[in-house]
């Protein structure tokens, strides 16, 4: 069963919690994810943000999925740790 990574971080957050975890270099995860690697030099430095369409790029290549949970808000979950592949991203509105 897949395990949220939703918690108390923001999506951005996790999403570069994710990246720094699979120990992928930015340009082997950008050639998997089909994104430039300095955009994701950039984001990982926060220097840049990403669109939700590259953040779930970045993510189907991590082996996680955007999920959308409606009524959450910001409010925060427990911080679940992070998934292992098949795992989920969790964004409030």
């Amino acid at each position: 069963m897949a395990r949220s990574l939703a918690g108390r971080d923001s999506l951005p957050d996790q999403l570069r919690r994710l990246i720094v975890d699979s120990g992928m270099s930015h340009y082997a995860l950008g050639k998997a994810a089909g994104v430039d690697p300095r955009q994701i030099d950039r984001f990982s430095d926060s220097e840049r943000d990403l669109t939700l369409e590259t953040a779930g790029k970045l993510a189907a290549a991590l082996g996680v999925e955007l999920v959308r949970r409606r009524g959450r808000g910001r409010q925060a979950a427990s911080r679940a740790p992070a998934p292992p592949a098949g795992g989920s991203l969790a964004c409030g509105d």
